[in-house]
């Protein structure tokens, strides 16, 4: 694994590590704020370290530092991160549309190294897997309950 890529997710690591230590903040009564209120920040705070990571991995596959291999990962937590947020079916539509757009824009980039013989082809029909499986949520998540 590069130096770069190892600085990253150690970077990553870090910062989701780093914020549960911190103290939570206190009520206008000088209370600790409730449990939910906790929760909901440190799942908006790992949602928006994934972003930059999900940001710092696509910029390395373009620059064809890492393999689709290292990008996969990282673009599912962002999607359960994202979708742990969503407070209704609305919401999660919507949210599902994003990422079935993130997963068509991963196939592509994949899709361009393969011509290039710069990817293996098990990448992409694996991109094609997943950018698929986020039509099936999409669709699943549009049809009446």
């Amino acid at each position: 694994m590069s130096r770069l890529k190892s600085s990253i997710i150690l970077l990553a690591l870090g910062l989701l590590v780093g914020s549960t230590v911190l103290s939570a903040p206190k009520d206008s009564n000088g209370d600790r704020t409730s449990i939910a209120q906790k929760l909901e920040a440190l799942k908006k705070e790992r949602r928006d370290v994934l972003v930059k990571a999900l940001r710092e991995v696509e910029e390395l596959y373009k620059q064809h530092e890492n393999m689709y291999l290292d990008v996969a990962p990282v673009l599912m937590n962002w999607r359960d991160a994202e979708l742990d947020l969503t407070p209704d079916r609305a919401a999660r539509i919507k949210l599902r549309e994003r990422i079935l757009e993130k997963y068509k824009k991963v196939e592509d980039m994949v899709g361009e190294r393969a011509a290039r013989s710069q990817q293996v082809q098990v990448n992409v029909l694996e991109a094609k897997a997943a950018r698929l499986q986020a039509e099936i949520d999409l669709l699943r998540e549009q049809s009446p309950e």
